[in-house]
């Protein structure tokens, strides 16, 4: 899609980016279960025995089928002792029991001949390999909970777009995607509620690590629950019990704990009197949480406030400054036997100051962050009876947040330099993100079946409102500002973005289980619509004639998609001991529509820009009505008619063939517990491929519409390999006539498909006998294929994010949230380490090592473009290959020390975090635009590297 490549990366899209995400309408995952089969010696299942649990939930009244098999489903995360009971037979206690989010806890226990009075007592002897598993999944349990965005990092197959060194990235959200997935298509859910922000690329809210029971990643399989193909997370959180429990806590660090990692060379290069790099000024984390039974066996309560304080300097010693509370409340009542509600609050608010601070954003062009809306309310009732199991969950989100420019509205307006660093101050955004969600899920066993159908309804609000300062208008200096005053004013009108998207999703399927092979076959079927509210907006003061202001009526279902999607899982034990477990699964899925989609297409007000150029008489930096030069004429426009400024339609359109992106997926795997207690190895290989992606070309223009017009000759940085370069640049031919304000229709990709290659191997082990660990390896290849070169391009210049290169590597632009740009380029290879060993005389070691292959340097060059042209600039790619030419590698290695003391029931730990034990300071982010004017912002300059080595210090009552 063409809009401003200035502002394309806002990371909040100022209504330029809204086509983003919905989430699915619904998708009971937090909650875990035990499939026990209770036999005799003999082997054979005995029917009647009575089951009893104790843990985070407590239950009596479970009894064994005519098979001898009993299915506890809907069951928090956590550890559970189960008890079973049969006359004639000695009883059976398991004291250990993992039960995990969305994952099935195979057990069985053999009961010998004797009476009740007698009792065998066993631990920790539940498989750690589940038989009926269809999907790629990995459960983070309290033992090595982090940072959310930490934990994604050290999953297989999932890339970050940043390195958190001691929780200095913990205050901003971080973009990241999953086996070649788009980021758009991430999911977030808490204790199974779907809270995906569907106008963001992003998690909704911020968290609080310590309020986790779990954290469970799925990354792909036949799991007819989700919608999508990217990483589904799902957060649970922390809940009462019969027990009273809670803990208290308190982290610090500063600058004083940290070690200096930026280099003579660096420091000389930007000029900086510091000498420091990026840096840790002051962290502080503390809070409290606490749980227990409000009414014994009947009604549980826990409750959690925790703040954290960030303060960071950037390379060039901007200050950047989040605070993060987080509050949350869990209610759970015992109404009956076979029915739970509940009742949930969870609110995470973030205060920031000086958001995207960076050396190409000074201070006054940082923005100011709060929060809107009142959190998350949700409520839920699970009933058990017998062969069927129910739940039901709503949830009501109230939810959004603003941008301030520290600048102020009160500017004449903003300006880029020939440095490619903004002055004066930004734009203002505000948005509001209300969602309404309800669903209801159930399963049901009979005989060797359990089937699962479930029923989702989600709606969610995008109010969203920008304002520019001034007279609207960000100008950017040409090469030659610096001698003649050119410049070109992007002039733009304030917008108002309402929308509303509706989602319902129904799925269906069966496991079938016979003896050693497990078979699922499922079917999702989502209906996703988007629809456009009425919004207004005031004319630009500059140029009020061409951008007026206007009042555009609603448009209902712009955006409609009716969505079919099979899955199929096959899964065999091997061994004796049924230990070895072959799988393959074929899955189908969707892309999510964003609630906002209709927002881009359906209205000018949702979008207007006007280009000029202009001569900076007064040397402001800005353009007066005088200065523009009206006799050139418009260079570019956006979003409407400059022919018929004042009407409300679109100047663009939608295919009426326009369907969902599909995602193709087939997974081989092997699981295989080993010989060490608790431990297993798995391995899988993914193949996928990404088809029917909605692009937005130039109504009726086509690749034959263009034609070479220069080759621009460049020479790249030190930091690419220097040398030459040629790269064609290509224009529209003469006599093309380009649509009305560079009208686009937003159809399907023809002649275009990407594909992902993956593979991953872990080992896995539970903590038992004093240590755990979990350590991964991926091998991963993401490419992108032109089976018709003339459908699925119209303009054959290459750009950073688009090479146009049949076969090449897929290359993302993430924004970086005001870091330096960050250009996802899947890591060849990904190699991640967690281990704990609790040691003598209550001192625990943990370990975390990252290993991972550097992200992408897309050198380009930022061009005017030619006056043929549909733009006013471009970047063209100066990199025959995005894969030859990557960052350098990133080596990430924190250790935590600590130590217990006990009090009879109470426990006091004090930390010692040690973070980038190796002192790295590898550059994450380059300038990359070999056209800048030389400086510190200059082609090839360092603009961020990894934070250096930091100590904190902590501790942590529990009782």
């Amino acid at each position: 899609m063409k809009r401003r490549i200035f502002f394309a990366n806002l990371g909040v899209a100022s209504g330029l980016a809204l086509v983003l995400l919905a989430s699915p309408a619904g998708a009971q995952v937090d909650l875990g279960r035990i499939d026990l089969i209770v036999e005799d010696t003999t082997g054979a299942g005995r029917p009647g025995a009575s089951v009893g649990i104790t843990g985070p939930e407590d239950r009596s009244d479970v009894f064994t089928d005519v098979q001898g098999e009993a299915h506890l489903l809907r069951l928090p995360p956590g550890t559970y002792e189960v008890r079973v009971e049969l006359p004639g037979f000695s009883a059976y206690v398991d004291t250990a029991v993992p039960v995990r989010a969305a994952a099935s806890t195979p057990m069985v226990a053999t009961l010998e001949v004797g009476g009740l009075d007698e009792t065998i007592t066993v631990t920790g002897l539940a498989p750690i390999v589940d038989p009926r598993r269809q999907s790629t999944d990995t459960h983070v349990t309290l033992d090595e909970l982090r940072d959310p965005w930490v934990v994604l990092q050290t999953i297989p197959g999932v890339i970050v777009d940043r390195v958190n060194v001691g929780g200095a990235e913990s205050g901003q959200q971080s973009n990241y995607m999953a086996k070649g997935a788009d980021s758009s298509e991430n999911t977030w859910t808490l204790d199974g509620v779907v809270i995906t922000d569907m106008a963001s690329l992003s998690s909704p809210t911020y968290w609080d690590f310590d309020q986790f029971q779990e954290v469970r990643i799925n990354t792909g399989g036949a799991d007819v629950r989700n919608q999508t193909p990217g990483a589904a997370v799902d957060v649970v959180l922390k809940s009462g019990s019969n027990q009273y429990h809670g803990s208290v806590r308190g982290y610090f660090a500063n600058e004083a704990m940290q070690r200096n990692n930026l280099s003579s060379e660096l420091a000389e290069a930007i000029g900086g009197e510091t000498g420091k790099g990026n840096r840790m000024e002051q962290y502080r984390d503390y809070g409290f949480e606490i749980g227990g039974p409000l009414v014994r066996d009947r009604l549980w309560a826990w409750g959690s406030l925790g703040e954290t304080d960030i303060r960071l300097r950037t390379l060039i010693d901007t200050a950047d400054r989040t605070t993060l509370t987080n509050r949350a409340l869990k209610v759970q009542g015992q109404v009956t036997d076979g029915l739970r509600l509940g009742f949930n609050h969870f609110n995470g608010a973030k205060v920031k100051l000086g958001r995207n601070a960076s050396p190409t954003r000074p201070d006054e062009t940082t923005w100011d962050q709060g929060g809107l809306g009142s959190g998350l309310y949700t409520g839920s009732g699970n009933w058990v009876g017998g062969d069927l199991v129910v739940s039901a969950k709503g949830s009501i989100y109230n939810n959004g947040f603003f941008l301030e420019p520290r600048g102020g509205l009160d500017v004449e307006g903003i300006y880029r330099d020939v440095n490619r660093v903004w002055h004066n101050s930004y734009l203002d955004y505000r948005s509001y993100r209300p969602q309404r969600v309800a669903s209801v899920d159930a399963n049901y066993f009979r005989a060797n079946h359990e089937l699962k159908v479930g029923f989702g309804w989600r709606k969610n609000g995008v109010e969203s409102q920008t304002v520019w300062p001034g007279t609207g208008q960000a100008a950017i200096h040409l090469a030659s500002y610096p001698e003649n005053g050119l410049m070109v004013p992007l002039i733009f009108a304030d917008t108002e973005s309402n929308s509303d998207g509706r989602y319902l999703s129904f799925y269906a399927s069966d496991r079938i289980s016979m003896d050693r092979l497990t078979i699922d076959v499922g079917i999702r079927y989502d209906r996703s619509t988007s629809s456009l509210l009425e919004a207004s907006r005031g004319a630009n003061p500059l140029v009020p004639d061409l951008l007026p202001a206007l009042t555009a009526p609603g448009l209902a279902n712009t955006h409609a998609f009716d969505i079919l999607a099979p899955r199929i899982g096959v899964s065999y034990a091997l061994g004796e001991g049924a230990d070895t477990l072959l799988r393959a699964s074929y899955g189908q899925f969707a892309s999510q529509l964003a609630a906002g989609s209709a927002q881009i297409l359906a209205s000018p007000i949702s979008y207007s820009e006007v280009d000029f150029l202009a001569v900076d008489l007064n040397g402001d930096g800005l353009a007066q009505p005088d200065e523009l030069l009206l006799d050139v004429g418009i260079l570019a426009a956006f979003g409407f008619d400059p022919n018929n400024p004042t009407s409300t339609d679109s100047v663009n359109r939608i295919s009426p063939d326009l369907t969902s992106p599909r995602t193709h997926e087939v997974i081989f795997g092997l699981d295989r517990e080993l010989p060490i207690p608790n431990s297993a190895f798995t391995t899988s290989v993914t193949y996928r491929r990404f088809s029917n992606t909605r692009w937005y070309p130039l109504i009726g223009i086509t690749s034959a519409d263009y034609g070479i017009v220069d080759t621009l000759a460049a020479t790249l940085p030190a930091a690419a390999g220097g040398g030459s370069v040629r790269q064609d640049v290509y224009a529209p031919l003469p006599g093309v006539v380009l649509p009305p304000g560079n009208g686009e229709e937003e159809q399907n990709r023809d002649g275009y498909h990407q594909q992902y290659w993956g593979w991953e191997a872990n080992f896995i082990k539970r903590l038992s006998n004093r240590w755990m660990a979990r350590i991964g390896y991926s091998w991963n290849d993401h490419r992108e294929y032109f089976t018709d070169r003339a459908a699925a391009i119209t303009d054959p210049t290459p750009t950073p994010t688009n090479p146009k290169r049949d076969g090449g590597l897929v290359i993302t632009s993430t924004g970086g949230s005001g870091k330096s740009d960050i250009f996802f380029l899947t890591p060849k290879y990904q190699f991640i380490a967690n281990g704990l060993y609790q040691a003598p005389l209550g001192i625990n070691v943990a370990a975390n090592l990252l290993v991972r292959q550097g992200y992408g340097q897309p050198y380009f060059e930022e061009i005017q473009a030619h006056p043929r042209d549909s733009v006013a600039f471009k970047e063209v790619l100066l990199v025959p290959d995005v894969g030859a030419n990557r960052l350098p590698a990133i080596k990430s290695f924190d250790v935590r020390i600590g130590k217990e003391f006990r009090f009879d029931e109470v426990s006091l730990n004090i930390d010692l975090d040690w973070f980038n034990i190796l002192n790295a300071g590898t550059v994450l982010g380059r300038q990359y635009d070999v056209g800048a004017a030389a400086g510190l912002t200059g082609p090839g300059q360092t603009l961020e590297i990894m934070n250096p080595s930091l100590l904190r210090l902590g501790f942590r009552v529990g009782f």
